[in-house]
């Protein structure tokens, strides 16, 4: 478990910097919570010989209280865009940390 002072750093990351999120746990109601949304930014590659750009990856990261129960599956709506919660797992920082993947 993180040091209780990460659990405030992380309070401030969400209450200064969420969003409002639609958030849909197992079977329950959707419900709003102040979530960060964090999107990895594409990264160029040259292997030589064909050039591209990696997938961006997006997170989420929530308060323990508002996620209880999160698990691999459920939904989470930012922005009036669906996404998949996968590996929902506690981060550094005392927050949920939640990959997305558009639905």
């Amino acid at each position: 478990m993180a040091h209780k002072v990460f659990g405030l750093i992380g309070k401030g990351i969400t209450t200064c910097f969420g969003e409002d999120v639609s958030i849909t746990i197992g079977q329950a109601n959707p419900k709003t919570i102040r979530a960060e949304i964090y999107q990895n930014p594409a990264e160029a590659f040259d292997d030589g010989g064909s050039a591209g750009l990696l997938t961006t990856e997006t997170f989420a990261y929530a308060q323990p209280d508002d996620v209880v129960g999160v698990s691999d599956g459920d939904q989470l709506t930012y922005d009036s865009v669906s996404y998949i919660i996968r590996e929902p797992q506690e981060s550094d920082a005392g927050l949920v940390e939640m990959k997305l993947e558009k639905s």
